[in-house]
């Protein structure tokens, strides 16, 4: 997992190493923070650390010719940002289907 994620330019492997604090540090939090009844703060961990994933993704998407403005407000959202990020990797099949017609 981590070496296609070493493989991506420099802003999409940045976003990748984001979710995956996101995605792993959230679930994490929120199981720890359940006995004391505090889980939704790991809602806020999780909408906090996304700011900088989103970040990422619309420089990602400058670079690749797609719209920033619109990439990095839809990925500011968790799940979404992850639809962008794997929508901006190389290999998707969005990207294959184009560079094939």
């Amino acid at each position: 997992m981590f070496k296609e994620l070493a493989q991506l330019d420099t802003n999409l492997r940045r976003a990748g190493y984001t979710l995956l604090v996101v995605v792993f540090g959230g679930a994490l939090l929120a199981l720890l923070l359940y006995q004391f009844n505090l889980a939704p703060l790991a809602i806020l961990f999780v909408w906090v650390v996304n700011l900088p994933a989103a970040w990422f993704l619309s420089q990602a998407a400058k670079l690749q010719g797609r719209s920033a403005w619109f990439t990095g407000i839809f990925s500011i959202v968790p799940a979404a940002a992850l639809i962008e990020f794997f929508m901006l990797c190389p290999g998707s099949p969005r990207i294959k289907q184009a560079s094939s017609q």
